[in-house]
This record gives structure tokens, C-alpha cells and sequence, in this order.
């Protein structure tokens, strides 16, 4: 039997983004310096750029990566409480918000083999009865109803399948066999989940279950960083039969339309195939179901993928040390977001689970305006306030944007660096967009109260199908802040002024006003944590005029551009 996740959607993706142009929407912005590759720095500097390079698919999956994975076995035991839940609705200006409320009952104690048994592997298989792909699933009720993600039951256009077929485990170290048939009952894109209800036997005939072992649903808004997490699912490169990881939670991400904890990440080594498993707490409650994190719509599944110019060539490319994201889900969704899907599950109405194929030729128009910090999100998606940096001891960091030109089903990015280097814990890796074509989006990354974000220089870079748009940096710490002068005494006009901290991986936005520009004698002052920068000063060509790195600007002073 293989195990391998749904194929990816043909065409190819557009070649480059588009040049920016700036977009209407609810917060100003200002307009970014055309994407493309800036000019090399001089002898000795450095200047990373991700703009106009876009994401690269790394090594594939088993090119020298290796994982490590636990066979189950029979003796260990959790403990575990009884729970029953409700559902509330909160209302925000992206979407309806569905959380499930969760009682507990006195613990009682669950083995190990009971969370194996309600883990299920999902088969597509065609009209011939060849298996297609597949992923993994768990039983939450006792007639049946399993909770996966979508993109393991959708329709692909071209790959089609006719029967989805359940296997289950009954030997820890046996591979398990289809044993029933289901049918799509509830089907989400934009979070990724679905549910999908028993109705037959192996061979079609009907049928009616109602003793099935089952996964008892937590509460994951109760979830912690640090806190331990078990994964149960049938990964790809775990073999044929099941396989257990284990980990910690590492971070989470708030994404607007999504609330407060659109994910929760982990350490926990988890690989393609694990999508729509069994994600638990130390207590055995199903808090979060992996979700499968891929190099592309478009590519195929990886290990890592080329995101830092990690040689400082200033080119991203097989030169450069992959980084371990995609083929690996570090993503789990929070299973309170999944209310509303096991509640329109339970109804056991057939829903059609097709998306269809994006027609990228229209992703060309898509424009993401350069993204402005907050320190959090007010109850109608707006920012709290304007920032470019938060002091020691934050806990969260929200970017906001203004869009266009977008179409759902697109993928999309928004990757975190902490003073250069990437940082899984708190980026979204490939997501399918759901935001509409045009608006205002936002995502955060935070800790838990009693926790604080590292201090540090924050990169935030926005991707759209591979292609780096725009980003921007902010800093968290208690540094002063510093008055800087910008003389222009290079006789022409200057039309463009990037200041990026030396640690960024791109330029971020124009420092100039969309009308704004400096004449020669002209000065600009900006007022700026203070660091360690680099100055890149562009005439209306743009050509560059001044290129200056690793600037001390620690304290007021006037920077000289010629």
C-alpha cells in the first residue's frame, strides 16, 4: 500500500510578480519601490533579497532528510476526561467564527491502543480501483463520522476518484486493511477540514455502525506553548503502518476571518500523509488536527525549500541551504475551529467535495500593499495602533495589509524572521487563500500570556504563489529611539529611500511619501529604533544613487546620500 498525499493542481505558476501599485483600503499605505533585484552591494556588504526571487522548491521529500518515528505499541496509557461541548458564534468583518465550549468531567484513564483504533487511514481510489492517494482521519462519533482535512477527500479535476475507503488499525504493527466505505458530509477549504461519514463495507454494500471507537474532542483554546502534543496518522514515509511523534507547541498564529489561533505550531517531527490525523494533549483529548503544509499548489511535496540567501550572493538559488518547511507539517489546526464542520457532519447530508483548478493566469494582477505593525487586532479587524516597534516583554505582533487582484484558492505566504533567520514557529507556510479579491487582511504571531516574543528585528515577508511582494520589518526590544537625518548630496533627485535593518532579508517599503521627493540639498528625517541599517537611495529611474551598509545608527545623526 502507498501512502502519498492528493496530487498537486496543473498549470505552472505566472512568471514574477507584478510592479506594485497601490490599492484602496481601509488603512493608508505606502507605495513600494518596484519589485526586482537592487543593485549589489560593494565589497564587504551584504544585502540578502528575497523580492523578485520568490520561494524555490528545495529537495524533495527523502532527499536526506531524516525523521524520527515511534512504532506504537500497546502498553501506554494517558489519562483523560469525559467532555461534552457547545458551540458560539462570534461575528468579525472577515467571516463568522464558530468555537466549540468544552466541559470537563472527572478524568478517567483511556489507553494508548483506543486512540490507535480511532485513527483511521482515508484511500481515494479511481473507477479501477487503483489508490490514488491518501491521508489520515479520526473517529468522533460512534457511527462513524471522521474529521480529516479537505485536501485529502477533494475532487481534483483530472484526478478524480470514485470511492473513498477506511482502514483501520486493530494491530499497532500490522498495516491496516479497508474495512468501510464513506462520503463527504462536510467540506471546508479555507480551513483545510472536512468530515466524512461511514455508509458501507469494503465491498459497497450498506451499512450502519454504532460502536466504532472514538477520539474524545478537547478544548484546544487550552492548549499552551510548551505543552506536550501527540500525533497518530499514517505518514508517508512512516511505512504502511501507523506511527506515533511527539513534541511540544512551539507558537501560534492568528490569521483575520480565522480568530485568535488560526494554528497552533510544533516541534514534533510530523510528515505529509499525518494530514487529518490525530493531534492530542497530554490528557488524550483531540486538540488539532495536522494539516498538511506543501512546497506549492503547483509543486510537488517537500522537505525544504529555498527561502534565505544564505551564502550572500544576492540570488537565491541551489546554492543556498534549504530550509526544512513544507513536506513536514509543523501546522495544527486548532480543533475548536472545526465546530461548525463536525456540526453540518453530523446532518450526514452528501456535499460535493470540489474546489477546481485556479486559473493562475489571473494571479498576475494580485498586489499586497507593504504590511504596517500592531500590537493587536481590534473587534472590527482593525489595528490597535501604527507601530514600528514594541517594547520588551510583548507577546504578540500583528501585520496588517490592503490587497487586490487576489483569487481564492491561490497560495499564499506570510513568513516571519527574527533578525535574519526564518522562523517557522510563527510564519503560514502555503496557505490556500480565502480572503476574496480585494480588502484588508492581517495575521499575528504570538506566545502565551505569561510568555514574551524574543527581542529582536521582526521581517515579515508576504508571498503570493511563490512570488515575494512586499515586507517589512519591526523591532521588539527597549533600544532608544534615534533621530536620522537623510542629506541628499548627490546632485539628483531622489526618488526612492529604503532604510532596512542590516538583518532583514529584503528592503522593505519606500521612506518616502508616494509624492514625496528629495531635490538635491533636500533632507529627510526619520525617526527609527535605533541599529544597525542599511540605505539604499534610488532616483526616479529608479537607479541607485547611494548605497550604504551597515550603517551604526545608534544615535541622531546625519546620514549623507552621494
Amino acid at each position: 500500500m502507498t501512502n502519498v498525499d492528493p496530487p498537486n493542481q496543473p498549470p505552472g505558476p505566472p512568471e514574477g510578480p507584478p510592479p506594485w501599485q497601490p490599492v484602496s483600503g481601509s488603512i493608508p499605505r505606502q507605495v513600494d519601490v518596484p519589485i526586482g533585484p537592487a543593485p549589489s552591494p560593494p565589497s564587504g556588504g551584504r544585502r540578502g533579497l528575497l523580492l523578485g526571487a520568490g520561494i524555490l522548491v528545495g529537495a524533495v521529500l527523502g532527499a536526506g532528510a531524516i525523521v524520527a518515528v515511534t512504532q506504537l505499541g500497546g502498553d501506554e496509557a494517558m489519562t483523560t476526561s469525559s467532555v461534552s461541548s457547545t458551540t458560539t458564534t462570534t461575528e468579525t468583518s472577515q467571516s463568522t467564527t464558530t468555537e466549540t465550549t468544552v466541559a470537563s468531567t472527572a478524568p478517567t484513564t483511556v489507553d494508548i491502543e483506543d486512540l490507535t483504533a480511532a485513527t483511521v487511514l482515508v484511500l481515494a481510489v479511481d473507477v479501477s480501483g487503483e489508490e490514488l492517494w491518501g491521508g489520515s482521519g479520526s473517529i468522533i462519533t460512534p457511527e462513524g463520522l471522521i474529521l480529516t482535512n479537505a485536501h485529502v477527500v477533494e475532487q481534483l479535476p483530472g484526478f478524480e476518484y470514485e470511492r473513498l475507503f477506511i482502514a483501520v488499525t486493530t494491530d499497532a504493527g500490522v498495516e491496516p486493511q479497508p474495512t468501510y466505505q464513506a462520503t463527504v458530509v462536510a467540506f471546508d477549504p479555507a480551513l483545510d477540514l472536512a468530515a466524512v461519514q461511514i455508509d458501507a463495507d469494503a465491498d459497497g454494500a450498506p451499512i450502519e455502525v454504532n460502536d466504532l471507537p472514538t477520539a474524545t474532542i478537547g478544548d484546544s483554546d487550552t492548549v499552551e506553548l510548551g505543552d506536550s502534543i501527540r500525533v497518530l496518522g499514517y505518514p508517508s514515509i512512516g511505512g504502511d503502518t501507523i506511527t506515533f511523534t511527539q513534541g511540544s507547541v512551539s507558537g501560534f498564529t492568528s490569521e483575520s476571518g480565522l480568530g485568535d489561533r488560526a494554528w497552533i505550531k510544533t516541534d514534533a517531527t510530523i510528515a505529509g500523509g499525518n494530514s487529518g490525523g490525530l493531534a492530542v494533549n497530554e490528557a488524550g483529548e483531540l486538540i488539532g488536527i495536522p494539516t498538511r503544509a506543501s512546497a506549492g499548489a503547483n509543486s510537488p511535496i517537500s522537505d525544504c525549500r529555498l527561502v534565505e540567501d544564505t551564502n550572500g550572493d544576492n540570488v537565491i538559488d541551489e546554492n543556498d541551504t534549504c530550509i526544512p518547511i513544507g513536506g513536514f507539517i509543523n501546522g495544527i489546526r486548532p480543533v475548536n475551529l472545526a465546530a461548525a464542520v463536525i456540526e453540518q457532519g453530523r446532518a450526514g447530508e452528501p456535499v460535493d467535495p470540489s474546489v477546481g483548478i485556479v486559473d493562475l493566469d489571473n494571479v498576475v494582477d494580485a498586489q499586497f500593499a507593504p504590511p504596517i505593525f500592531s500590537s493587536g487586532v481590534s473587534t472590527d479587524d482593525e489595528p490597535l495602533d501604527e507601530v514600528d516597534q514594541l517594547p520588551a516583554g510583548a507577546s504578540q505582533v500583528c501585520g496588517f495589509w490592503d490587497y487586490s487582484g487576489m483569487v481564492d484558492g491561490v497560495t499564499w505566504d506570510a513568513l516571519w524572521f527574527v533578525d535574519g533567520e526564518f522562523s517557522e514557529s510563527i510564519s503560514l507556510v502555503q496557505q490556500d487563500w480565502y480572503g476574496g479579491e480585494s480588502g484588508n487582511w492581517w495575521v499575528c504571531a504570538f506566545v502565551d500570556d505569561a510568555d514574551s516574543l524574543p527581542t529582536g528585528s521582526y521581517e515579515l515577508v508576504l508571498f503570493v504563489e511563490d512570488d515575494a511582494l512586499t515586507s517589512n520589518t519591526i523591532a521588539i526590544g527597549d533600544q532608544p529611539r534615534v533621530e536620522i537625518t537623510f542629506s541628499n548630496d548627490s546632485g539628483v533627485v531622489v526618488c526612492y529611500l529604503l532604510v532596512s535593518p542590516s538583518s532583514a532579508q529584503n528592503w522593505g517599503p519606500d521612506e518616502l511619501d508616494i509624492t514625496e521627493t528629495l531635490d538635491p540639498g533636500g533632507v529627510a528625517v526619520l525617526d527609527l529604533p535605533a541599529g544597525v541599517y542599511d540605505i539604499l537611495a534610488q532616483d526616479c529611474g529608479p537607479d541607485p544613487v547611494s548605497e550604504q551598509y551597515g550603517v551604526d545608527l545608534t544615535a541622531d545623526t546625519v546620514v549623507s546620500l552621494n
